[in-house]
């Protein structure tokens, strides 16, 4: 009898032949699952949107190249035969070999580093790429996993909304300045720093107008100082030397189009700067065009600023050179009216009778005692007559009790400034003031009353509001990172693959299970912020409803209907995923439901968008919180989405339907956001 041989468990004493096959067998599987595990290994491979290379590790770093997908190598420009002739080190950029030592030194270390680099094609072209780095044993031998993503797009995105965010807080801080400049100091200077900062131009300059002469005179000029040295030597340029005319076909260009290119000194003085002068600035200061701004109010100009631009400098936003504009314009005609007052002795008595700011004095009961004649102006009174006598916290204040707030903290702080509060205009329009207040005395030293003033600043805050909101976007879209999740998720869900091919035991695989079923979770949630940070980036365009509805890829089971859509809606391009949240609602949320339909109809504000299905309905206390970010079953992103898309071009949606009878959502499109080609059938 043959000598026995282990058995599956380890225990002797089976004959050998007797134990053939199942070792034969035995090997068969161990073959077929190492087919497996590399058939897996090639899908994954092949399949994944990140760019996989595996390179041999050396003492001086990334080696040869093992493997490499087809993203690797798209990313890289370089075929997989290109690549096997090089070293993963032998692609470095100049920069990225000053950083290597120090890179592969945490690498080594952490045995994990996930970076983000500059890299340049073979082609000359420029890429940002993030890489997620491990290393491994292959076979013995140490070996690197780089997972590579192309983020050019995302971080040139990033980059512009950064920029676009210290503009917009540049401006921000401008507005505070110029509102706090003396009158007496020209506000020249940082209007062009501030403008330089934001538009990265070569140079700036301003130009003050005047209108008895009907001239803009060259002011101040924000550029390098050699470069300033040159230009006034060779072309004579300098502060007041030139001074270009203003027709009455150039004020209208002006004022009706704040905002205007020009391509030669000449043409951006409006012919006071001669063509040959014009050649020499732009050779000595290599500006390849202007863009000029007018600084308008209500149809008069206070001046104007322009800006040299580079040929490779990208033209800042137009919303943001209005905005600029807008808050300079308004210094400038508050500049304007004070100047006038202080030079005016005969159009302007006294400051106190002529200021743009209400000049209001009370006795110690809150009577009114004297207004100044602005305050019927700026409060749409016929005269400050109408004030005699009145108290001042019925007749001025929105709520009398911020009148009582006033006076407490003048009682216990002494003389107050810029305390904002709300007047009311005899038309009932709620202005919004900056209060000053002290008390005033009598020779002897009595308390005759409370004097101070209002300065409306209605305008200024309605810029900083707009500011606010744009800044509140931006922040947000920039706070939505999303690369260093996705990266080690990926690391993570292939770690999970990897021990559910290793084991049988079926109370780990459940738990493996969970831990992918919940990877699975936080991917999709991180994918929602790649499609929220593309809201409002595209301009809004006619979008084809029926074209939309079409496309809803429905599931076996539900039907779909949508009878006479002949409609166009001016909307956001991601329009599309609205309708695939509310059918992926029906499908998920709807649980009987068999069909949907989409329908319009038009109403005395716009257009109704009805989107329904016969399922089981949204409960009457959850139709306003299935729109919160969060809130649902699910991950609780869908509508909220919907809604923040809608939302960008002025659209509203609402959960109109009865419970139990079907979800119903309404979506309200304004006046003049869609268009219809044939009228919705009956």
């Amino acid at each position: 009898m043959p000598a026995p041989v282990p058995d599956n468990s380890g225990e002797k004493g089976a004959p050998a032949e007797a134990n053939a096959p199942e070792h034969t067998n035995g090997q068969a599987k161990s073959r077929q699952a190492l087919r497996e595990s590399e058939e897996r290994y090639r899908l994954i491979m092949e399949n994944a949107n990140d760019g996989i290379m595996v390179n041999e590790l050396t003492p001086a770093g990334p080696g040869r190249f093992i493997d490499a997908n087809d993203e690797a190598c798209r990313i890289l420009g370089m075929t997989r035969s290109e690549l096997s002739d090089v070293r993963l080190i032998d692609l470095d950029t100049p920069e990225m070999k000053q950083k290597a030592p120090r890179i592969f030194r945490d690498i080594a270390q952490n045995r994990h580093l996930v970076f983000q680099t500059n890299y340049r094609t073979k082609d000359g072209r420029e890429k940002v790429i993030e890489v997620s780095v491990s290393l491994f044993d292959l076979s013995g031998i140490p070996a690197m996993l780089s997972v590579v993503r192309e983020v050019t797009e995302r971080w040139q995105v990033e980059k512009a909304l950064q920029q676009q965010n210290l503009a917009l807080a540049t401006i921000n801080s401008l507005a505070a300045d110029l509102a706090a400049l003396p009158c007496d100091e020209s506000i020249q200077k940082p209007v062009l720093h501030s403008l330089k900062e934001i538009t990265g131009g070569v140079a700036t300059l301003f130009c003050e107008y005047d209108p008895e002469d009907r001239t803009l005179v060259l002011g101040d000029i924000e550029t390098d100082a050699e470069i300033l040295k040159k230009v006034a030597a060779v072309a004579g340029i300098r502060p007041g030397a030139v001074r270009s005319p203003v027709s009455d076909e150039v004020f209208r260009e002006i004022t009706e189009n704040i905002i205007g290119k020009r391509k030669t000194p000449t043409e951006v003085s409006f012919g006071a700067i001669p063509a040959a002068a014009g050649a020499v600035i732009q050779a000595i200061t290599g500006i390849d065009r202007f863009i000029g701004i007018g600084y308008v109010i209500e149809g008069s100009l206070y001046g104007t600023s322009v800006i040299g631009l580079k040929a490779d400098d990208p033209d800042p936003p137009a919303e943001l050179l209005e905005t600029f504009a807008h808050i300079v314009a308004i210094s400038l005609r508050r500049r304007s009216a004070e100047t006038a007052l202080r030079q005016s002795e005969e159009k302007f008595r006294s400051i106190i009778e002529n200021m743009q700011d209400i000049y209001y004095r009370t006795d110690m009961d809150g009577t009114l005692v004297m207004a100044s004649p602005q305050a019927a102006r700026i409060l749409g009174l016929e005269t400050t007559d109408e004030l005699a006598g009145k108290n001042i916290a019925d007749a001025l204040f929105v709520s009398p009790a911020d009148w009582s707030v006033f006076i407490k903290e003048l009682k216990a702080n002494g003389p107050l400034k810029n305390r904002v509060v709300m007047l009311k205009s005899k038309g009932g329009m709620p202005l919004i003031v900056s209060a000053s207040g002290q008390f005033c005395y009598d020779k002897a030293g009595k308390t005759l009353g409370i004097e101070g003033i209002f300065h409306d600043i209605s305008e200024i805050t309605k810029v900083q509001d707009t500011l606010s909101v744009a800044n509140k976007k931006l922040n947000l879209l920039s706070g939505m990172t999303r690369h260093d999740v996705l990266n080690k998720l990926t690391v993570l869900l292939s770690h999970l693959s990897l021990m559910e091919r290793k084991t049988e035991d079926p109370g780990l695989r459940s738990h493996i299970d969970k831990a992918k079923n919940a990877g699975a979770g936080i991917r999709h949630q991180i994918e929602f912020t790649k499609v929220y940070q593309g809201l409002g980036l595209q301009e809004p365009r006619w979008e084809d409803l029926g074209m939309i509805v079409r496309l809803l890829q429905v599931p076996p089971g539900i039907t779909k209907n949508s009878p006479g859509l002949g409609t166009e809606i001016l909307a956001d391009p991601l329009l599309i995923k609205v309708f695939e949240n509310l059918l992926d609602n029906t499908v998920r949320h709807g649980q009987k439901a068999t069909k949907v339909s989409v329908s319009v109809r038009e109403s005395e504000s716009g257009l109704v968008v009805i989107y329904e299905d016969d399922g089981i309905g949204i409960p009457a206390e959850e139709k306003e919180k299935i729109f919160e970010r969060g809130y649902g079953k699910n991950t609780g992103l869908g509508l909220f989405l919907a809604r923040e898309i809608l939302a960008i071009t002025g659209m509203k949606i609402a959960e109109t339907g009865e419970p139990g009878a079907g979800a119903r959502f309404e979506i309200a499109v304004p006046k003049g956001a869609y268009r219809i080609a044939a009228k919705p059938e009956s």
